[in-house]
């Protein structure tokens, strides 16, 4: 039976109804053949694609607003974690090659949290599956974006 490693909780911002996930590497230490950024923009143009992964990156398309702070979770498993439908509305499975295997949220705009998901291994493919379901409930600050609209749920194990 799989075993969870490690768990973080975070919140991130989302720009423009999106978000990334970024391996601490970045552009650098990429396989030639990788998509791109603008390819991976490119492919949620499509209203049915929500999730796209390639070498180093992951982005995430919201339904939910523009701009709110969604809540985030990064786990990473030692195996093909179990399902839980129940409290996720969608959720697919992708491949993410890391080079460095250190991952975090980044704003689309290019501000990273201070979080990060150590996978435990460099030069690797993983496979990955996002989770979207409700948020904690509505929240509006004075001065600021909306949050608790939605969660999202991130899941790393080796792709064997």
């Amino acid at each position: 039976m799989a075993q969870l490693l490690e768990r973080i909780e975070d919140e991130i911002k989302v720009d423009a109804y999106q978000f990334m996930l970024v391996d601490r590497d970045g552009a650098a230490n990429r396989p030639s053949d990788a998509l791109t950024i603008e390819d991976l923009g490119h492919r949620l143009r499509d209203e049915k694609v929500w999730f796209v992964t390639t070498a180093n990156l992951a982005m995430i398309k919201s339904s939910a607003a523009d701009w709110h702070i969604a809540d985030i979770v990064l786990e990473l498993w030692d195996d093909r974690p179990p399902g839980d439908q129940g409290r996720w509305v969608k959720d697919i499975t992708s491949r993410m090659y890391c080079s460095s295997g250190f991952v975090r949220p980044v704003q689309t705009l290019g501000r990273p949290s201070r979080r990060v998901l150590n996978l435990g291994a460099p030069n690797r493919t993983w496979m990955v599956r996002c989770s979207l379901g409700p948020g904690k409930g509505e929240r509006y600050a004075e001065d600021g974006p909306p949050s608790g609209l939605e969660m999202y749920r991130l899941q790393f194990w080796p792709d064997r």
